[in-house]
């Protein structure tokens, strides 16, 4: 990766800015994975970039049964992914600064709120379960 990073001032926070994060631009789909006894999932789309920060708008979902009880294989809906990128659609998430995690995947996230990130899809179905 050639992108030129920096630190920011707060160590606890541990987030590394890009000077040129090409790969998370506007129109990125990114997907969250979140739940306690349960597995849900959310798309996003990226409305705006800067250089540390990323506003993203959540997409609707395109959610097929698998036959099996509480399993279900989710999609994003394009038709309302284009429709956000048209500026039509539900209000953005503005400001999420964007980190690069240094785990055995190190991909690229941003934090919704204390319980979700969102990384860049891989354009897999993802897999979401109900609770019980």
């Amino acid at each position: 990766n050639d992108a030129k990073t920096t630190k920011t001032e707060t160590p606890a926070d541990d987030v590394i800015h890009f000077d040129d994060c090409g790969e998370l631009k506007v129109g990125t789909i990114m997907v969250s994975s979140w739940g306690y006894d349960q597995t849900n999932i959310d798309f996003y789309v990226v409305t705006r970039r800067t250089k540390s920060t990323v506003d993203i708008t959540p997409i609707a979902s395109d959610v097929a049964p698998t036959g099996t009880w509480g399993v279900s294989k989710v999609n994003p809906l394009t038709s309302h992914y284009f429709d956000i990128l048209d500026q039509k659609g539900t209000s953005p998430i503005k400001g999420k600064r964007i980190r690069f995690e240094s785990d055995k995947a190190s991909r690229t996230s941003i934090k919704i709120d204390d319980y979700r990130r969102a990384y860049i899809w891989d354009g897999t179905t993802q897999t979401e379960t109900s609770g019980g």
